[in-house]
């Protein structure tokens, strides 16, 4: 699927299943919190589950890990994660000649090389982004990205893109 720009990698949205979150505040004088770090795995099976069924807490990213998706509908096994920043960048928007909406994520250069190398050896796979110890998208890659310029297509409409760009976006 092609963008009409150059080096910019798009993987298309299988399961969007994004819980909507209460933005919660910081008291004056408080610690700004860190930013959170998303954590891209591979995905290696994915099964239907109930949401008692869901493990709890953040797994560490340098291992293998269960976790369910925003709506606990969907447990999925995953390889250790290949990003270790926040991202520099993400937002939603509508592409010029293009009727859907998308979610734009820059990743770190740090983190960049991974991810080519990860979805290099696993076109047709799924990965999946997860924050806070849920997978808030699990898309299929549909071609090698380079650059750590990513597109995520397919299954958003402006509240759920949007969305997911402000859960990605660094604070």
């Amino acid at each position: 699927m092609g963008t009409g720009r150059a080096g910019l990698g798009t993987i298309a949205i299988v399961t969007t299943a994004m819980a909507l979150s209460a933005c919660q505040g910081t008291a004056a004088g408080d610690p700004a919190p860190a930013p959170q770090v998303p954590q891209i795995r591979l995905v290696t099976n994915a099964t239907p589950t109930t949401p008692n069924q869901c493990p709890s807490g953040v797994p560490d990213g340098a291992v293998a890990a269960r976790m369910c998706n925003s709506a606990g509908d969907t447990l999925y096994e995953l390889q250790p994660s290949v990003t270790h920043s926040p991202v520099k960048r993400a937002s939603a928007g509508v592409p010029q000649n293009q009727g859907q909406w998308v979610v734009n994520v820059e990743l770190s250069d740090a983190d960049a090389k991974a991810f080519t190398e990860l979805t290099a050896r696993n076109v047709g796979k799924q990965v999946a982004i997860a924050l806070g110890g849920r997978v808030l998208s699990a898309p299929a890659i549909n071609s090698p990205i380079t650059g750590g310029q990513v597109q995520l297509s397919g299954g958003f409409d402006e509240n759920s893109a949007k969305d997911l760009a402000h859960r990605l976006q660094p604070s």
